[in-house]
C-alpha cells in the first residue's frame, strides 16, 4: 500500500512485527507517537490498531504481520492498515460474544469506532484498514500549529 508522490499522506511508519502478542503493543506505541496532534484520533487509533494487530497475530500463518500508519498532515486524520496471510475475510457482525469472553469484539470495535474501514484481498493474504478523522474544531477555537 505505498503512497504515491502526489499523496500528502506520506507513510509515517511501516512495521514488520513478529507474530507475537507483543506486536500489538509495538503498533500501539507507534500510533501514539504519530497521532499526537489529536487526542481523540490517538485514543481511537491506539485501541483499533491493537485490535487489528491482535486479530492478525491470531489468524496469520506467516511469521510476521505488517502495519502501515499514515498521518494526513493537512487534516490530522490517520490511516492504518494491517496485513496478514489468512485468506479468510473479516466478519465484524459475527456471532454475539458472551460478555465474559476475552476475544471476538475486535472487528466490531473497528467498524463502530472508525470513520471508515474495510479490507481487501491480495495474492498472499489480506489488508484490514481503518481511517480516523479528527472531530471538527469547535467554533471560536484556533487550530494548534503543527
Amino acid at each position: 500500500m505505498p503512497a504515491t508522490a502526489r499523496d500528502h499522506r506520506t507513510p509515517a511508519a511501516v512495521l514488520t512485527l513478529p507474530r507475537h502478542a507483543r506486536a500489538a503493543a509495538q503498533a500501539r506505541h507507534t500510533v501514539a507517537a504519530l497521532a499526537h496532534y489529536d487526542e481523540d484520533v490517538a485514543d481511537r487509533g491506539k485501541l483499533l490498531v491493537t485490535e487489528a494487530v491482535a486479530n492478525a497475530v491470531e489468524h496469520t500463518d506467516g511469521p510476521s504481520v505488517t502495519v502501515e500508519v499514515r498521518v494526513d498532515h493537512l487534516t490530522g486524520g490517520m490511516f492504518c492498515a494491517v496485513f496478514d496471510t489468512d485468506p479468510a475475510l473479516p466478519v465484524p457482525d459475527g456471532p454475539v460474544v458472551a460478555c465474559t469472553a476475552e476475544s471476538g469484539r475486535g472487528l466490531a470495535l473497528i467498524k463502530d469506532l472508525s470513520d471508515d474501514w474495510g479490507y481487501f484481498r491480495v495474492q498472499d493474504g489480506k489488508w484490514v484498514w481503518f481511517h480516523l478523522r479528527p472531530a471538527p474544531a469547535a467554533a471560536g477555537t484556533s487550530e494548534v500549529s503543527r
